[in-house]
């Protein structure tokens, strides 16, 4: 983590396996976030919704899409066994979709609700075309910059999608709601 100077109020979210913080690049001086990945049981190993996360960003490539730039490991100083913390480095986004509608200062116009709803579909719609399934939409999961710029973020749940797409106007198929044969 020698690369990454921690910036004042730094911390930006957290989750049950993620704390987001806000940083500076020693080298370039660019402001990113970096997801740090929490192990809470040495046992059950690196968590799997880290591991889908990387592996699909790897790949992923869009305007609409939040982009993995790096992995960083920060090891730890002194004589204990602690494991190292890694790090997801992706551009930082000044907002979240959830904190400016709970904002009563900030007021969307209609343009504004336009282009950030065309952002968003042309997002799922890369992902679709590359056969994934979000599966965690929410407006807290979806970053707008300053600029105005969207972009989804947090793939920890998001699957490869292999089956046949649904028919043009024949729905996603039969609704089953197995819990309510329990009632």
């Amino acid at each position: 983590m020698n690369f990454w100077e921690s910036l004042e109020k730094a911390h930006l979210a957290s989750s049950l396996h993620s704390e987001v913080y806000k940083a500076r690049s020693k080298h370039s001086g660019s402001i990113v976030a970096l997801k740090k990945i929490l192990l809470h049981n040495e046992k059950d190993g690196f968590p799997i919704t880290a591991l889908r996360e990387i592996k699909l960003l790897k790949v992923l490539s869009h305007t609409n899409i939040i982009r993995l730039e790096e992995m960083a490991v920060e090891r730890s100083r002194g004589e204990g066994r602690k494991k190292p913390s890694m790090y997801m480095v992706t551009p930082y986004m000044e907002h979240d979709l959830a904190g400016l509608l709970e904002n009563p200062n900030v007021h969307l116009t209609e343009p504004q609700i336009k282009c950030y709803m065309l952002q968003l579909l042309e997002g799922l719609r890369y992902l679709h075309q590359n056969n994934i399934l979000h599966r965690d939409m929410k407006a807290a999961n979806l970053l707008i910059s300053n600029r105005g710029i969207l972009q989804i973020a947090d793939f920890g749940l998001a699957r490869p999608y292999d089956g046949h797409p649904p028919a043009p106007g024949k729905g996603g198929g039969e609704a089953v709601r197995d819990y309510t044969s329990l009632v």
